[in-house]
């Protein structure tokens, strides 16, 4: 079962805590623990290490609703060419409004 990124406002960022954090489908939230323990390791209380990695995201809102992608999924998006070129979340609203 997948689950959402706590440091991502992505609709697209999950992760699946049922599989190693080594797992590919968990890299992005790999990284982002990895770079919380380095600031931690640097120095940084907690809380602000997580609200540092937090700001790390570049959002994009979705061309047909108000939830927000993140800029690695907007980019995703456009590399494969799908959604003919519009900014779109996990919710599927591209089908429901252009049919």
């Amino acid at each position: 079962m997948e689950r959402q990124n706590p440091f991502s406002k992505c609709k697209e960022c999950v992760f699946f805590p049922d599989k190693p954090l080594g797992d590919k489908s968990n890299t992005r939230y790999k990284t982002d623990l990895d770079r919380v323990e380095a600031l931690k390791y640097s120095g940084f209380p907690t809380e602000v290490a997580i609200k540092i990695v937090e700001m790390t995201y570049i959002y994009f809102d979705c061309d047909f609703c108000d939830n927000v992608v993140c800029k690695y999924h907007r980019d995703k998006m456009f590399y494969y060419g799908r959604y003919g070129g519009h900014i779109v979340c996990s919710d599927g609203c591209y089908y429901e409004d252009s049919v």
